[in-house]
């Protein structure tokens, strides 16, 4: 008998209420956004009691490539994501979160990627809402004008694609044989938050790279479920900033800092030099995004930022130092 061919992805969706902001929203977006990937979805639901349970039980019912998987208590992040992994064995398992919208073809955009990059064991996409270089600046508050303006990003980014150190877990796509050298995610961090950390680094010391795919987006609403679930983050913050640092011994380094998105500027120069409208599109957006750092950032650094500006935006705009929709 031949052996059974091992599915090619498997999209494992974490679930705790907020049923109609969060959880049914993301299924269906995965469920009807368009692909040519083989996936499987999982659903791993964390004890909720807000109808989520409910809600869920049909559809693994009804549609063969999803199942449900419904915890008793509330494992956290790390364990009920875990749960899912260990549930279906796949080349590639992407961690998505339930306050996530996909489009057509993200999946093909994140799997093409690592097909074609080897070196390369964890990727994500860019999105409207995360704390490190893949955020991109939007002007939309809404859904739909934000998935708008994200999808144009996403086609004036084609074929795009950057290394970085960390990569927010509302999205990612792991390779299977990572999983193997690594392990899975650390149980210990609890209810969520640092695993994320946690784990880039393990993959980077097992020799990983890590990669934001410039030309897929999420749509993110922003830690909504940990949000409703956690009384006191601060705590649970603090508490596992100090895991963090005691398991690797090192200090942990915050992303969402001007310095990280300067360094991907730096990048955009070298790497961009023969298409001038591509770099104008991108190092404007990401000056708009640096300009949240405009209010709190040291006066120190703030020099050092109009420096960098300057050096910048007179490499791109030439004498006027200044691109067409963003001030340096």
């Amino acid at each position: 008998m031949a052996a059974t061919q091992m599915l090619k992805t498997a999209i494992i969706v974490l679930s705790y209420n907020s049923l109609d902001d969060t959880t049914k929203p993301c299924v269906e977006s995965v469920l009807r956004a368009a692909t040519g990937v083989p996936f499987c979805l999982v659903v791993v639901d964390n004890a909720s009691t807000d109808g989520s349970r409910e809600y869920l039980r049909p559809i693994a019912e009804q549609r063969k490539e999803t199942s449900v998987i419904l915890n008793e208590t509330n494992l956290g992040y790390a364990a009920g994501n875990n749960v899912g992994i260990r549930s279906v064995e796949a080349e590639y398992y992407v961690l998505l979160n339930s306050d996530t919208v996909v489009t057509d073809h993200w999946l093909d955009g994140l799997i093409g990627f690592l097909d074609a990059h080897p070196e390369v064991g964890i990727a994500g996409p860019v999105s409207n809402s995360v704390v490190n270089e893949q955020m991109i600046h939007v002007d939309s508050s809404d859904e739909a004008g934000i998935l708008r303006e994200g999808l144009d990003w996403a086609a004036r980014c084609r074929g795009d694609f950057f290394y970085t150190t960390m990569l927010g877990f509302f999205c990612v796509v792991i390779r299977r044989e990572v999983i193997s050298k690594v392990g899975l995610l650390d149980e210990g961090f609890g209810i969520g938050t640092y695993e994320d950390d946690d784990f880039c680094l393990r993959a980077i010391q097992h020799g990983y790279k890590l990669a934001c795919v410039e030309d897929v987006f999420i749509y993110h609403k922003g830690s909504v479920s940990i949000n409703n679930s956690v009384p006191d983050l601060n705590r649970i913050l603090r508490r596992n900033r100090r895991r963090f640092q005691e398991k690797h011994g090192v200090l942990w380094r915050a992303h969402f800092v001007p310095a990280s998105f300067l360094d991907l500027i730096e990048a955009y120069l070298a790497s961009h030099p023969s298409d001038p409208e591509k770099l104008v599109f991108k190092v404007g957006n990401k000056l708009k995004v640096l300009r949240r750092f405009k209010y709190s950032a040291p006066a120190s650094l703030r020099q050092l930022l109009k420096r960098k500006f300057a050096a910048v935006c007179g490499a791109v705009f030439g004498s006027s130092g200044a691109p067409p929709a963003a001030s340096c």
